[in-house]
């Protein structure tokens, strides 16, 4: 999204032969918001937790969970289809519980 924006405000300036300003970077922004950004990152482990311990109480060897009736379907022919695509998930987010 950055380039495109600089991308097209290049062009805008170069169409209307006026001058714009670029936009303003903030590079300390990153430390301001750590506590934020762990809480965050907490959330979403939490959530990925939360799923993957329902998918797996209720429909371990199956492609999919229905997370309403705690039933399961197997529309990908029974390769497990969301282990497979949690799995990346899980060693992204270091949670070696998942992954073993």
């Amino acid at each position: 999204m950055y380039y495109f924006s600089l991308l097209a405000a290049a062009t805008f300036t170069v169409i209307s032969a006026q001058t714009c300003e670029s936009p303003h970077f903030y590079l300390n922004q990153r430390q301001v918001g750590i506590d934020k950004n762990q809480a965050r990152a907490n959330a979403v482990k939490e959530a990925f937790l939360h799923a993957w311990d329902g998918y797996y109480r209720y429909a371990a060897p199956n492609d999919e969970l229905h997370p309403v009736t705690n039933s399961f379907s197997n529309s990908r022919n029974g390769w497990a289809a969301s282990a497979v695509d949690a799995l990346s998930t899980a060693i992204l987010m270091k949670e070696s519980k998942v992954v073993n």
